[in-house]
């Protein structure tokens, strides 16, 4: 079912069922970029790579809380990181960061990303 004018369309049929994308076009370039690799700028790119190291050692949230997490279980240095990509490019580059997290390291990674990061400039507010 497709409402003309109230959602934007983005439909894949290909297993007979019309799927509609309720996200921007914008936010679905800023994706497609993030997993073909596109540069996000040198000091971005080498954020990400810090980023996705963290995630891959240590993981983005931390329940019992060790040394290096806040007191909610978030990764000190990856909400440090979230704010330097927000004072850099705002809301389009911590989401090129976020796909890019998702692409190398899967959904639960990036979930967990999305939890540590809440409230970082526009993030989940």
């Amino acid at each position: 079912m497709h409402f003309p004018g109230l959602l934007p369309k983005a439909s894949s049929k290909s297993s007979g069922i019309e799927v509609v994308s309720l996200r921007s076009q914008e936010d679905r370039k800023i994706e497609q970029e993030a997993y073909a690799g596109t540069s996000l700028g040198g000091a971005a790119d080498s954020l990400v790579k810090e980023l996705l190291r963290i995630g891959m050692e240590g993981g983005y949230i931390s329940l019992p809380l060790r040394s290096g997490f806040d007191e909610k279980g978030r990764s000190k240095r990856a909400i440090e990181i979230g704010q330097s990509l927000d004072s850099l490019g705002g809301m389009a580059l911590i989401q090129a960061a976020a796909y890019r997290i998702r692409a190398h390291a899967g959904n639960a990674k990036s979930a967990e990303l999305e939890r540590a990061w809440h409230g970082i400039g526009e993030w989940l507010e």
